[in-house]
């Protein structure tokens, strides 16, 4: 996995992070601490993080920063996006991201400013503090283009995921508009 170690600047995108094993020693694919200054994850892809207690994408963000946690594509995980330590006064900020074939696909309570959100699962299952998230999308098929060959690519014949985010061109933390292809064959 990916740990962001470190007291600024931590930032993460544009990966591909598969779980190679299922081994309780890998907690997480993208994994940030407490401590330092907010986390930036955006535009990553992991998966095969679904032995128990694994997350795709683990935070503990504490008091005074927040971990931003925008566009990515979360797949056959224990746990999607979350806190690693519940109760924790976690300040997670999640916009646009896919969380598929996962147990829990969001855990944990999020921050205001979460929303745009999607999963195949029957909830998204975390709560928002203040407002928010909905915009949020559950309980359908997410179409990828094929998950047997790990392409993780939207398919153009998806109706529930495609196209329902929300655009971050103009967002004050992370504003871009590129996406990576996901696609760890190619």
């Amino acid at each position: 996995g990916i740990y962001l170690i470190g007291s600024t600047n931590q930032s993460i995108s544009s990966n591909i992070v598969k779980s190679g094993i299922r081994n309780a020693q890998v907690k997480s694919g993208i994994y940030t601490p407490t401590g330092g200054d907010s986390a930036k994850i955006w535009n990553n892809l992991v998966y095969g993080f679904s032995g128990f207690g694994q997350y795709c994408i683990g935070t503990n963000a504490g008091n005074t920063q927040h971990a931003y946690v925008y566009n990515n594509t979360v797949y056959d995980c224990s746990s999607g996006i979350g806190p690693i330590t519940l109760g924790n006064p976690n300040r997670i900020i999640a916009k646009n991201n896919i969380a598929a074939s996962s147990s829990m696909p969001f855990i944990g309570t999020f921050d205001v400013g979460t929303d745009y959100n999607a999963t195949d699962a029957s909830s998204t299952a975390y709560t928002v503090t203040g407002s928010g998230n909905s915009h949020d999308r559950s309980a359908s098929n997410i179409a990828f283009v094929s998950t047997s060959t790990s392409d993780f690519n939207l398919s153009v014949t998806d109706t529930f995921a495609l196209d329902n985010g929300v655009s971050l061109l103009s967002d004050s933390i992370i504003p871009f508009s590129l996406l990576i292809r996901f696609n760890d064959n190619k």
